[in-house]
């Protein structure tokens, strides 16, 4: 019978370290889970930013990009400024229309009656203001017949 206490002994002594042991792995595993969901919520969080910011600039450019084609392809064109203000993305667009002066083919001739067509995006963004610009050449009377 003595061995048979002996064992049992050694049997408790032995599970009670794994025990400790096993509470240990428990609680750096909890640990590990919580530092790996904290990561995993800032990456949600950064590629969201990301894919905000990405959808806004694509919109601004589609904005100013045909703002700046409806401008450009008015039948009628005339030299000047408009400023209007795009409510939905809070952006403000400048189109100025002005004469391109002094420029001169290869053969020495100026060339007249060439305007130039700027549309100008600004809005206000992560403390600052943003701007961007799209521009083209036409000719006065290029719808005339």
């Amino acid at each position: 019978m003595r061995l048979n206490s002996q064992k049992t002994k050694w049997s408790r002594s032995f599970g009670a370290k794994n025990g400790g042991f096993a509470i240990f792995e428990a609680v750096l595993a909890i640990g590990l889970c919580g530092i790996m969901a904290t990561a995993f919520v800032v990456a949600i969080q950064q590629i969201t930013k990301l894919s905000f910011e990405a959808k806004r600039e694509s919109a601004l450019s589609r904005i100013v990009h045909n703002e700046l084609i409806f401008a450009a392809t008015k039948p009628q064109i005339q030299e000047g400024k408009v400023v209007r203000q795009v409510e939905e993305w809070d952006v403000e667009l400048e189109t100025i229309i002005s004469p391109v002066e002094g420029l001169v083919n290869e053969d020495g001739i100026e060339l007249d009656n060439l305007l130039e067509v700027q549309v100008n995006a600004v809005w206000w963004a992560d403390g600052d203001y943003k701007n961007r610009t799209a521009e083209t050449w036409r000719h006065k009377n290029m719808y005339a017949r």
